[in-house]
């Protein structure tokens, strides 16, 4: 199975596509607001699958979106059991099963004691956070009134980390393009996911006549070949042995790597005519996926990307996570590359372009978020439930 990389090893001088420089990327306008607000609310499944998809996954949480979305909670004092020690601190004992209006000092307190130990609230801060919490306006709140107002806060930080699993399908990790130690790249990954508030997965998804499939050409697998490309102009396209094509074995996940419902899937490598080694464009720059907008749906602003293979998919992806706005690691513990040729090659690429090289070990846990961020949060999205709630003027 790893013969056919042995040899490309051995030929050491797979290039990446020699291509004039891509087109100054547009300025995007992004309601960062409504990012931070509502980008949580989402938990956007993956595609549909019936098209011959994946059949066989490994889920990271067997209880579906909303536990390992609650999961990630636990490290910053918002657990399940850490909201019901707080609020048998402060249940009122006149109404049994709430915490009432007369607590609310102490319990803001409490509450920004674990997120802000320095911040010093003031008594409007006090208000608005207790508005927050007791949402319909009762002076009272219940168990779930105090896990959700207190997860709100805890939210909001000025944007979400993505944690991009590259590729990790069959025929990259022991199929027909097999990645040397490719297997170890799925076992890295996995045990990253804790980290992370949003997970994206990219796979290719080829058509039977994809232009990079040797056979399609009659080449030499590995080899270099001048293509056309739809806009007219050509492309050094590597010859890939077949792999990845839709609906295959192949091109499914591997079934050893995590994956929960609310990761998102992008497909590439869609068309016939154009590869696409990065999960944000094809290589000739000319259509782009739907990743950047789905991550910037969730209100995230930094990527950490992981997968197969580092000089290719992997480094690509890293790369245009740059063009496109994020703040761009590379984990490369939890990579394996293709050819060392190449992989330092990409390491140069990377470099230049901005991209910040990392272990696993170098990548922290969520960061708690300022208690004076949490506050600004809290002031808007009372703000804003006010505001809905404001009887509409009659019409003149």
């Amino acid at each position: 199975r790893r013969r056919g990389i042995g040899g490309l090893i051995g030929f050491g001088a797979v290039l990446q596509p020699a291509r004039r420089p891509a087109p100054a990327m547009g300025e995007e306008k992004h309601d960062d607001v409504f990012a931070g607000l509502f980008g949580w609310f989402g938990a956007i499944c993956e595609p549909s699958r019936d098209n011959g998809g994946p059949t066989k996954l490994s889920f990271a949480n067997s209880e579906g979106p909303a536990a390992a979305n609650a999961a990630r909670f636990d490290h910053l004092g918002a657990s399940d059991a850490d909201v019901r020690r707080i609020f048998a601190r402060f249940e009122s004992n006149n109404a049994k099963g709430y915490i009432d209006g007369s607590s609310k000092d102490s319990l803001v307190r409490d509450l920004f004691a674990r997120i802000d130990k320095a911040y010093h609230l003031t008594s409007e801060d006090i208000k608005t956070v207790w508005k927050l919490l007791d949402r319909m306006g009762e002076d009272k709140i219940d168990t779930e009134a105090l896990k959700r107002g207190f997860r709100e806060l805890l939210q909001h930080r000025t944007g979400k980390r993505a944690l991009l699993l590259v590729d990790l399908q069959n025929d990259f990790v022991d199929g027909s393009l097999a990645v040397p130690d490719g297997y170890t790249a799925v076992k890295m990954s996995n045990a990253l996911r804790h980290k992370f508030e949003v997970v994206a997965c990219t796979r290719d998804w080829h058509p039977a006549d994809h232009c990079s499939f040797a056979d399609m050409h009659g080449a030499e697998v590995f080899s270099t070949k001048t293509i056309p490309l739809p806009d007219g102009s050509t492309i050094d396209q590597v010859m890939w042995p077949r792999h990845c094509v839709q609906g295959t074995y192949g091109a499914d996940f591997h079934p050893d790597l995590e994956f929960s419902p609310s990761d998102y899937v992008c497909d590439k490598g869609l068309s016939s005519a154009v590869d696409s080694y990065s999960g944000f464009f094809d290589n000739m720059k000319g259509n782009e996926t739907p990743l950047r907008a789905e991550l910037r749906a969730r209100g995230v602003s930094e990527v950490y990307c992981v997968g197969l293979a580092y000089d290719f998919c992997v480094g690509s992806t890293a790369v245009d996570a740059v063009d496109c706005g994020f703040v761009s690691y590379m984990v490369e513990d939890c990579c394996r590359a293709v050819n060392p040729d190449t992989k330092d090659s990409m390491t140069i690429k990377m470099r230049e372009k901005g991209v910040n090289l990392c272990t696993s070990k170098q990548v922290p846990l969520p960061l708690r978020p300022s208690g004076s961020h949490c506050i600004e949060m809290a002031k808007r999205i009372v703000s804003m439930r006010e505001g809905l709630r404001k009887p509409k003027a009659p019409a003149q």
